[in-house]
């Protein structure tokens, strides 16, 4: 059984993340790809398929699944659209740009009885699961103090390292301490600093880079 998926957006993430993965799955295919840039659309390559500007000429591709890869403002219509059709949704991080459009996406994703997953690729590296499991087994026991760093392409807005990349450290962070809400953002320039209800705390410096 082939598994077909409908890739939007072809940046950085769809294109050199998204794509080359999909490639290399067995029983995998890409059906559609969307972008509003010709430029983008023929930069793609072979392994994009059919190449759309329209994300609903896209969408109306026989499919599986969605990879939802734009930009962050459109991420709410679009995941609506796709659960609307009946299509398991993978959207990039941030989620939604208002907390009303991320519970509305996951009340729709609930409803429709599709995946809605958020791009959150490294709960899965190795080195997570392993202290997840360290954590629970109480080998490691908390409050944390956390450093991060990770650099990105330089951006504004949406697109700034803090948000680009930080939030895969307090995602990380927010899935080891007992009450994954933090009580505390502050963001100054490149710097990074959120603290949790039982104390544990991330210090992240996150700016343009290679």
């Amino acid at each position: 059984m082939t598994f077909r998926i409908v890739v939007l957006g072809l940046g950085h993430a769809g294109r050199s993340v998204h794509l080359p993965a999909l490639e290399r799955l067995r029983g995998v295919e890409v059906v559609a790809t969307c972008d509003p840039s010709a430029e983008r659309r023929a930069a793609a390559g072979a392994s994009a398929g059919p190449t759309f500007a329209d994300p609903q000429e896209a969408l109306a591709q026989p499919a599986d699944a969605v990879v939802i890869a734009t930009p962050p403002d459109t991420h709410a219509e679009l995941a609506a659209a796709a659960l609307s059709a009946r299509l398991h949704v993978y959207v990039e991080k941030p989620m939604a740009t208002d907390l009303v459009a991320a519970r509305d996406m996951a009340r729709l994703a609930s409803e429709t009885g599709r995946t809605l997953q958020v791009g959150y690729a490294y709960r899965f590296h190795p080195l997570w699961e392993r202290m997840r499991s360290a954590v629970a087994r109480e080998r490691v026991r908390g409050p944390f103090e956390i450093r991060g760093t990770f650099d990105a392409a330089a951006g504004d807005g949406w697109e700034h390292p803090v948000l680009g990349v930080g939030l895969h450290h307090v995602d990380l962070v927010s899935t080891i301490v007992p009450e994954p809400t933090p009580i505390d953002v502050e963001v100054v320039g490149d710097g990074l600093t959120v603290r949790w209800p039982d104390g544990s705390l991330l210090r992240g410096r996150y700016g343009p880079g290679p």
